[in-house]
């Protein structure tokens, strides 16, 4: 996973390219078209292989009546996102994106179930992006940070609270077919956003991003 360390180091490498790009000489860099995009996507979300413990915390609380009944992590995100691509020559670019997305999730402990963990999460997150116009054809990737938020509710109703997480690290790759004015937009890779759920005495850790696929639709204007 992404250390602390690593998000300002690759923050500054970023934006010591961006600042490359922009020094270079007119005639190779000259500013050609600007493209924005609205982005609709919908996608899956896994939290299942980051490690997190919150899971096995509520399994080992003998209130939650044992083992979760629906232990796969996986879950529907929704998003909308809004780009700014600035072209500098005809091929290679930069741009920022900004991205709102939520999601839900819900298990249920014991057999039959005697309790239920609800997760309501929304995040917030800032895209620093690089990418390539092929013709028709637009690949990109990406980096960025931002926020994560999460409603965390245990239906023994003495654990309900709103808590964000501290740190959030996002990276991935996409490809964008451009269509006229409209695009078929598909991406994969990994947020991390950990949060240490300090309600609990034990203080399990609940990862709210994890590795995503979504697609989606863009239009340009």
């Amino acid at each position: 996973m992404m250390t602390r360390r690593a998000l300002p180091i690759l923050t500054t490498a970023v934006l010591a390219a961006a600042v490359l790009c922009w020094s270079a000489p007119q005639q190779a860099w000259a500013v050609r078209q600007n493209f924005f995009f609205i982005n609709l996507k919908v996608g899956t979300q896994d939290t299942g292989a980051t490690g997190d413990t919150i899971i096995e915390a509520l399994e080992n609380d003998p209130t939650f009546g044992g083992p979760v009944q629906n232990p796969n992590r996986e879950v529907v995100q929704r998003a909308v996102e809004f780009d700014f691509f600035v072209v500098p020559g005809d091929v290679l670019g930069l741009g920022l994106g900004i991205e709102s997305g939520e999601y839900q999730s819900r298990y249920d402990f014991g057999d039959p179930t005697s309790e239920t963990l609800k997760l309501q999460a929304r995040s917030l997150l800032y895209l620093f992006k690089l990418f390539l116009r092929l013709g028709f054809v637009m690949p990109y990737v990406a980096v960025g940070s931002g926020n994560y938020y999460v409603r965390y509710e245990e239906t023994n109703g003495r654990r309900a609270f709103r808590d964000s997480a501290p740190y959030v690290f996002t990276q991935r790759a996409g490809l964008r077919l451009l269509l006229g004015r409209f695009a078929l937009l598909y991406e994969t890779g990994r947020t991390d956003a950990p949060l240490t759920i300090e309600a609990r005495p034990d203080a399990p850790r609940l990862e709210l991003g994890g590795t995503f696929t979504n697609v989606g639709v863009s239009w340009a204007f």
